[in-house]
């Protein structure tokens, strides 16, 4: 009994500082790590309201849920699934996964080696994603090719770039043989019953200049001219596959995960 409270307050404590933590420090990532300049950037990438009680709301959840199913596993799941939310944000918003951040979570791979037993399944996961991600990426390439000399391309462009390629490779390391296809058959319905819903355009990172965009009630929003760079709200397949594998990491603690 006292264990569970310990275990609980800790989790609360934790996933506040977590929720908090995602929202500012995703406001204080590098421009490098995004693909982006913002120099005189004045505004938040995410807005405090209501991100911060969101998502504090969802590490606390996080936080109990991983702390009562396995105490030794739960930090690495926990840190896990935060990093990959931030991944799941930079694509949202910038349409890539950072380098950095999959690296930091390849980090917390190694670092539940200790706490598992099937490393060969681990290995295995991550050589069927890489497997997976280079069939994607070369599929892509072929579509995008008749469209290299001119010509509007089609909104199902840049579904994935080599940033999805090692996030697929890294979280195939994390999970294994079996639950990383099950994570990317997912993300790819996912992607696909998304891609079927007509999207407006929206004003996003520094870069081009925006012609028009619109707010999601169907307003136009003012932007300065080269001053941010339009995007369709149609996002890329690393959204959804950083989602799914920080959702399912999470529910599946109860079972070894690599």
């Amino acid at each position: 009994m006292i264990k569970t409270v310990i275990v609980i307050g800790i989790a609360v404590a934790s996933g506040f500082l977590a929720g908090n933590g995602l929202v500012y420090g995703f406001n204080c990532l590098p421009d490098s790590w995004l693909g982006t300049e913002e120099p005189d950037r004045h505004w938040q990438r995410v807005k405090s309201y209501p991100w911060k009680y969101v998502l504090a709301a969802t590490m606390i959840i996080c936080g109990i849920y991983t702390g009562l199913m396995d105490t030794a596993r739960a930090p690495g799941i926990f840190v896990s699934a935060f990093i990959l939310i931030w991944i799941a944000m930079s694509a949202k918003l910038y349409r890539l996964a950072p380098r950095p951040l999959i690296w930091m979570l390849l980090i917390c791979g190694v670092g539940m080696i200790p706490f598992e037993h099937a490393i060969k399944n681990s290995l295995l996961g991550a050589a069927v994603m890489f497997v997976c991600g280079g069939i994607i990426c070369i599929i892509e390439y072929f579509m995008r090719k008749p469209y290299e000399h001119g010509g509007e391309k089609p909104s199902f462009f840049k579904v994935a770039h080599t940033d999805l390629w090692e996030l697929m490779v890294v979280v195939g390391f994390l999970t294994g043989l079996v639950q990383s296809l099950i994570v990317l058959q997912v993300a790819l319905l996912s992607w696909a019953i998304r891609s079927l819903i007509p999207a407006r355009e929206r004003a996003t990172a520094i870069g081009d200049t925006a012609v028009k965009a619109y707010k999601s009630d169907g307003r136009e929003m003012r932007t300065k001219s080269s001053d941010r760079k339009v995007f369709s709200q149609k996002e890329v397949l690393s959204f959804y596959f950083a989602i799914c594998a920080a959702i399912w990491i999470v529910i599946n603690i109860g079972h070894k995960i690599i």
